[in-house]
């Protein structure tokens, strides 16, 4: 057997379960490099700066919902978890790591003197009623879509559970958009959610329709208009508004394209990251704050290092120990 085909194997599935943590790793990684040049301001200083600034923040976060959305498909269909386990499962999972994570970094800032200390403070931003950094609003609308699917958990047609997951996300951004007020950042990745989920859906479908010369022209296409969409969101076609937010929402689908092409039906022995997709939403929840406490120790972002971005890795290492540790306790059975 040649070595291509040792890497390559042939799948049922469209991502894979190792494939998704190294996917999640790359997701951790865009994440991160997109806030630490977005600190340093100097947008257009080059082309690189441009994308991670102006575009990667979006296609990280829809990454993330697409894994997200296909996951929660892929365990609903392998076993149907009752409601109290479903609930106390997506909660240690998204929302128990979101809560530990806030308490560490309100001590420390705490300790640094950085911290508006009251009872009141420390019950909103400790769960989340009021966010301590805007980045993790990835949090309350990926519970949001976890609450979708216990929803239309009951229902037995897929099709009828595509549409109504669709819908449901229609709903949300219309909503969000009319009435809630929510900042544009928290629906335009959204859609990912449910593409993920109905990805899940059809994954046999998907995965013996793409064969041949259909995945090579699927995949060229795709990626052609995810540059064409990506110059755009950098500023090199004006656009402002919600046209620009529509270039973002079709931008991420070119990007899902992209990824449903080159893995649906594929396993890929070498793309291989588990240590990092282990702690990759530890690094997502963490990030942004560790940016927070150098700029309260110091007043300024601007001598923040690139090496000291890999302090990152052993402070989410050690939370994800904690977030495993309370999830034990959470899960367990009485």
């Amino acid at each position: 057997m040649s070595n291509s085909n040792r890497d390559k194997t042939s799948t049922n599935s469209i991502i894979t379960p190792i494939n998704s943590l190294a996917l999640k790793a790359v997701g951790c990684l865009i994440i991160v490099t997109h806030h630490y040049t977005l600190h340093q301001g100097d947008v257009h200083n080059n082309v690189f700066n441009e994308f991670s600034t102006l575009a990667c923040g979006y296609i990280a976060v829809a990454l993330f919902f697409f894994i997200s959305g296909y996951g929660v498909m892929e365990s609903e269909k392998r076993n149907r978890l009752p409601f109290t386990r479903f609930l106390r499962r997506r909660l240690s999972r998204v929302y128990i790591p979101f809560v530990i994570t806030n308490i560490l970094f309100i001590i420390t800032l705490l300790f640094l003197g950085s911290y508006p200390f009251s009872i009141g403070n420390l019950l909103v931003h400790i769960f989340g009623i009021e966010l301590i950094d805007s980045v993790t609003w990835f949090v309350p609308v990926t519970l949001l879509f976890y609450f979708f699917v216990l929803v239309l958990s009951s229902l037995q047609k897929r099709q009828l559970k595509a549409c109504c997951m669709g819908a449901l996300c229609i709903v949300y951004i219309i909503l969000g958009i009319s009435l809630f007020d929510i900042p544009f950042y928290a629906y335009v990745s959204s859609p990912a959610f449910p593409l993920g989920y109905i990805s899940s859906l059809y994954s046999h479908e998907i995965c013996q329709g793409l064969n041949g010369i259909f995945r090579w022209i699927l995949l060229f296409m795709s990626a052609i208009i995810f540059a064409l969409l990506s110059w755009a969101i950098m500023g090199h076609i004006p656009m402002h508004g919600h046209l620009l937010h529509g270039v973002i929402a079709l931008n991420n689908i070119a990007l899902l394209g992209i990824i449903v092409t080159v893995f649906a039906g594929r396993h890929y022995a070498w793309f291989h990251c588990k240590w990092l997709g282990d702690i990759s939403y530890e690094v997502y929840l963490c990030h942004a704050k560790v940016f927070m406490v150098f700029i309260a120790t110091t007043g300024s972002f601007a001598t923040f290092h690139p090496l000291l971005l890999l302090i990152i890795i052993p402070i989410a290492y050690v939370i994800s120990k904690l977030d495993k540790a309370a999830s034990t306790l959470l899960t367990a059975n009485k």
